[in-house]
């Protein structure tokens, strides 16, 4: 409300007008008592007000805790997401790590059977050659292809 308006300012009685800021607008004379009977006042309007804006600030309130758990659950729940992407990560080096190992053990245990498919002895003859006792006749093999 301005500084200067005063208790006159939304209702003035004086020759029947209900608004003095617009203008002088007359009533009939069997309205003027109405006009007294308005169901608006200063201290109603004032409650009505007051009343909405506690409201307001309640409501504001409400959504501001509303808000500060929300964020507070996304940082949880982003921060839950980035340890799994780490422990994920940290398996697939370990994984391949092992893959790795393993490789290189079966290299050193098992024979080299992809050298005998690249000499162009097919693998029959290599099963053949590993189940016999002697191993004579693999180096025998080996030395009669010559490797590529």
């Amino acid at each position: 409300m301005d500084e200067q308006a005063g208790p006159g300012v939304f209702f003035n009685n004086n020759n029947n007008s209900i608004l003095a800021g617009v203008g002088k607008v007359l009533l009939p004379e069997g309205d003027a008592g109405e006009a007294d009977r308005s169901p608006y006042s200063i201290p109603g309007i004032l409650h009505f007000l007051q009343h909405e804006w506690a409201r307001f600030e309640v409501d504001r309130a409400q959504w501001e805790v509303d808000r500060a758990e929300l964020q507070a659950q996304t940082a949880f729940l982003q921060g839950e997401r980035k340890g799994q992407e780490n422990l994920k990560k940290d398996l697939v080096r370990r994984i391949k790590m092992l893959e790795y190992v393993l490789k290189q053990e079966r290299y050193v245990t098992e024979p080299d059977d992809h050298l005998w498919v690249s000499c162009g002895v097919d693998m029959q003859t290599v099963i053949k050659c590993q189940t016999l006792v002697a191993c004579e006749t693999i180096s025998m093999l080996a030395n009669k292809h010559t490797y590529r």
